[in-house]
């Protein structure tokens, strides 16, 4: 008797539908969708029905000891390397939901048994000033070059006011790299510093730049735009030739790239989110104000922040101890 139920592929089609429907941002949809391929191309797309217990098991196993990433975003050619316990995390995450969502679609059991791989929390660390100052700098000029038979020489850089005013943005606001990236110029007030930012889910909130922020963002849109104001739907930041918007990934690179560029390292587009929350708190700001900046849907992660801003004000006052440092007995 044939199998009435429909192939994995087929599945997985489905449920990208429904949670596209849902209004997930594309970056979710993007994950949830290489996570479920790895997996039918693991499987070799069998019914759905006939997925077991044992093959997840077996699924984890090979991520865990055998799958290696050679590409990034399916273009970059990489060195060939292991997933990390996060990323192994994520795709049991991403399975997780399919798989209660198609148990109820289907009124099948749920194999899923195998419970989540243990992954390593890194400690969260936030950027200094000085390496801010450092990477503002970098942005000026190109490395030194040294041509042949002539003085070293520093180029600058064509498009060191877009990536100062990218920098001091993220800083300022602590906005995802992919929010900085769907900001149209219709959606920022420069009288004001204020910003109408989609986060995800879709959910749009206002954060606020400072006057250097705003001095910095006016420098570029100028050499952008010359002659005329930009149109409301214009992208805020686009490529160094002005054609496209840039994207998550671009943002990324630049910012490594000035990192490793005046020795900085691990320097990525969240560290500035960090940065922007603990200053928030150190700084007298309180945790319902911040959640609602940073888009958090729970107070979960403004915790963290506000446990190393505590942290920040013991070792001062341990530092600053009257008694101690006048040594009272």
């Amino acid at each position: 008797m044939q199998n009435q139920y429909p192939n994995l592929s087929r599945v997985i089609e489905g449920f990208l539908l429904h949670k596209t429907a849902s209004g997930l941002s594309p970056n979710t949809l993007r994950n949830y969708k290489n996570q479920l391929r790895r997996f039918q191309d693991w499987t070799k797309n069998p019914p759905i029905n006939e997925i077991s217990p044992r093959n997840l098991e077996e699924f984890f196993q090979f991520l865990q000891k055998e799958f290696q990433i050679t590409h990034v975003c399916g273009i970059t050619p990489i060195t060939p390397r292991k997933l990390s316990p996060k990323t192994v995390n994520n795709a049991w995450g991403s399975l997780s939901v399919f798989w209660r969502w198609t148990t109820r679609e289907f009124d099948i059991e749920n194999p899923l048994r195998v419970k989540p791989p243990k992954a390593h929390i890194k400690p969260i660390s936030p950027i200094t000033m000085e390496e801010v100052e450092k990477l503002l700098k970098a942005c000026e000029f190109a490395q030194e070059r040294e041509p042949y038979n002539r003085c070293a020489y520093r180029s600058s850089r064509p498009t060191k006011k877009r990536d100062k005013a990218l920098i001091l943005t993220l800083l300022d606001t602590g906005i995802r790299v992919s929010e900085l990236c769907g900001i149209d110029v219709g959606d920022l007030d420069l009288n004001s510093g204020r910003i109408l930012v989609t986060g995800k889910g879709k959910k749009s909130r206002y954060v606020y730049l400072g006057k250097l922020s705003r001095r910095a963002i006016w420098k570029y849109l100028a050499e952008r735009f010359p002659k005329e104001k930009p149109k409301q739907d214009e992208p805020l930041y686009v490529d160094q030739w002005g054609l496209r918007r840039l994207s998550g990934n671009s943002i990324r690179l630049l910012i490594n790239r000035l990192g490793i560029k005046v020795g900085i390292e691990n320097v990525h587009p969240h560290r500035f989110r960090h940065t922007f929350a603990i200053q928030f708190l150190r700084n007298s700001g309180d945790v319902f104000t911040l959640q609602q900046l940073l888009g958090h849907s729970s107070l979960d992660m403004v915790r963290k922040y506000l446990q190393i801003a505590q942290l920040d004000l013991e070792n001062a006052q341990r530092k600053a101890s009257p008694v101690d440092n006048w040594r009272l007995r």
